[in-house]
């Protein structure tokens, strides 16, 4: 199966492609310019693998939450590219993908996901090894009372260095290991059982609403 995947809900920006035997995996080096480089390694996930657009058996993209920005950028493009040459869209909720790929490194029976927002608040995501997950939005404290009445937890995310040591549980993992790769075998299942996203409707998970600067 062609797939192709794309992850941009925090840096790096990664982009992978798999035609089954071998997968090529592509990253971008300045976050801030995302919405440039997208296209770009995109192309060059596919060349290395002989794959035309039209080619793909389907498009996955991490859905959220994540960036505002990126997160726009990255449902814009994966639309395009799937109404230009009428190709499946999947939707894989970030988190959800990011404690599948972290189950397996870790003892914990429950995974607190998280991703900064903004001050001490971050994007939250609660589940176990045999229960699914669970959304919400919290302050640092509020983070912090939650893992005090939680046994055998970690805490799993990117870019934590700042946060790591705030974090009132024994564990802390740093994600770097889950890229657009991690989203291939999703993609590939979901496919399978032909759940894929209307491309009308598609859109992020957010938990949050916008909210806009006032310039000084």
């Amino acid at each position: 199966m062609n797939l192709l995947a794309i992850e941009c809900t925090e840096f790096p920006l990664t982009i992978a492609s798999a035609n089954g035997e071998r997968t090529a995996i592509k990253r971008g080096e300045q976050w801030q310019k995302s919405g440039e480089q997208i296209v770009a390694l995109i192309a060059e996930a596919l060349q290395d693998l002989s794959i035309k657009p039209s080619e793909l058996d389907a498009v996955a993209l991490s859905s959220g939450p994540g960036s505002f920005t990126a997160l726009r950028i990255g449902i814009a493009t994966a639309k395009g590219l799937c109404f230009a040459h009428d190709l499946p869209l999947v939707l894989i909720p970030t988190f959800e993908a990011l404690a599948r790929a972290t189950f397996p490194k870790t003892q914990a029976q429950s995974l607190i996901t998280v991703a900064y927002s903004k001050a001490d608040e971050f994007y939250v995501g609660i589940i176990s090894r045999s229960t699914p997950i669970q959304y919400d939005y919290l302050s640092l404290s509020q983070l912090n009372q939650k893992l005090q009445t939680m046994e055998s937890v970690a805490v799993v995310g990117r870019n934590l260095a700042r946060w790591a040591s705030a974090f009132e549980t024994s564990e802390v993992i740093d994600a770097d290991f889950f890229t657009a790769e991690s989203l291939l075998p999703i993609a590939k299942e979901k496919k399978l059982c032909g759940e894929t996203t209307d491309l009308a409707t598609a859109s992020p998970l957010y938990l949050k609403n916008f909210e806009a600067k006032k310039k000084a």
